[in-house]
């Protein structure tokens, strides 16, 4: 959807500014509902909630197609990432759940295919898509791809057994009050110039505040908490958390670098750019195989270790381009910061739900994406900022 921007700002008669609340309207839903996915398995199924988030993303995917006017595209985004928050740690707690110890490596390798490389080839398929037909039809390809889903989803996805829980609405409410005015600042920071805005810095103190008495009220309140923090007290999950951080910051915000560079810099067109970019998912994509053809055989430490050294070694490349610039001096650094996140991301996300019970996969999995969202937003906002204030 980024790529196709500037298209939808045309057409909808929205200025640039505004037209970014199409990305912020669905981050927002996304964030708030994602912490729920286990309170909400346990109340009517991992079935029925995976069934229900598809058929709502591929109906909301085609409203936003359809739409006439900024407002009514910025709420059918909205609810499309509310009906999309639970498809990724849904998706990967039923992995988790349908294969054993022994094989979850193998299946979580599969499963990240999907995870990691669809983010990276989407600027490359929204740009052609943009160029030659229209914006609309980055919402409109949803449509066979999540009925097939739908189809295959109910065939063949086993239900979980309900469970009685109370909602505590309460937390839910300080929840999603932190998330939402956390992701609007981070969201709307650089072109809002963070606390100059008084409606920024509203929402920051919101954010603390709310996020505050969530772990307060989470850890003394004599209650059903919205869910157990005392997960993170599980060390596998508190790294795999600590190190997808880290990753979220640093790797996806180079990435919206990269991004502008070849569009603003070098003046490429949007499908170029997108082509350019596209080896860095190919290569996700087979070093990923490779891990999971592997993964029995070789300690995930490993591959994690050799992966923050490609990585490394990528973004180091990025830092050495010669002023006499060649376009072709791009592929080698993505191709390695590809091979990098593909050995990080399968071994991290297996190790965080190896020691944790399975009763809990779901709602692990809701927190884990939650942080893995959060950061990359972090990682975007920091980085804009830093690109604004230093461009000559």
């Amino acid at each position: 959807t980024n790529v196709a921007l500037p298209d939808m700002a045309g057409e909808l008669n929205a200025t640039p500014d505004n037209i970014s609340w199409v990305l912020t309207s669905y981050l927002i839903g996304s964030a708030i509902l994602m912490p729920l996915t286990g309170y909400i398995t346990d109340r009517v199924g991992q079935k029925r909630l995976l069934l229900v988030s598809i058929a709502g993303f591929v109906v909301t995917s085609a409203l936003c197609g359809m739409a006439t006017s900024l407002s009514e595209i910025v709420l059918f985004r909205f609810m499309q990432g509310l009906f999309g928050a639970s498809l990724v740690p849904l998706s990967q707690s039923i992995m988790l759940q349908l294969f054993p110890g022994e094989q979850r490596g193998k299946a979580m390798a599969i499963w990240a295919m999907g995870v990691m490389v669809a983010p990276v080839m989407g600027p490359t398929l929204g740009g052609w898509l943009t160029e030659y037909y229209s914006w609309r039809w980055n919402f409109y390809i949803n449509l066979p791809v999540g009925i097939l889903a739908f189809l295959m989803a109910f065939s063949h996805v086993p239900d979980s057994e309900v469970k009685a829980r109370r909602m505590d609405w309460l937390g839910f409410g300080s929840l999603a009050l932190g998330i939402a005015a956390a992701q609007l600042v981070l969201d709307r920071g650089n072109q809002d110039d963070w606390f100059s805005s008084a409606t920024l810095t509203a929402a920051a103190i919101i954010a603390v505040l709310s996020f505050l008495f969530f772990i307060v009220y989470t850890v003394t309140g004599k209650h059903h908490p919205l869910f157990d923090l005392r997960i993170f007290k599980d060390i596998n999950f508190l790294v795999a958390c600590l190190i997808m951080t880290a990753i979220g910051i640093g790797f996806f915000g180079g990435m919206v670098l990269q991004s502008l560079y070849m569009q603003d810099f070098l003046g490429f067109p949007t499908l170029l750019a997108g082509l350019y970019m596209a080896p860095r998912g190919v290569a996700s994509f087979f070093v990923m195989m490779f891990v999971g053809k592997f993964s029995n055989r070789i300690q995930p430490r490993y591959f994690v270790l050799s992966g923050t050294c490609l990585a490394i070694a990528g973004n180091y490349l990025m830092t050495r381009f010669p002023q006499a610039f060649n376009p072709h001096n791009l592929i080698l650094p993505v191709i390695l910061q590809g091979m990098g996140m593909g050995l990080i991301f399968v071994p991290i996300t297996t190790l965080a739900f190896t020691t944790l019970p399975k009763t809990i996969a779901a709602e692990a999995a809701g927190i884990y994406s939650l942080i893995r969202a959060m950061s990359q937003a972090v990682g975007i906002a920091i980085l804009s900022t830093y690109l604004s204030r230093s461009t000559r």
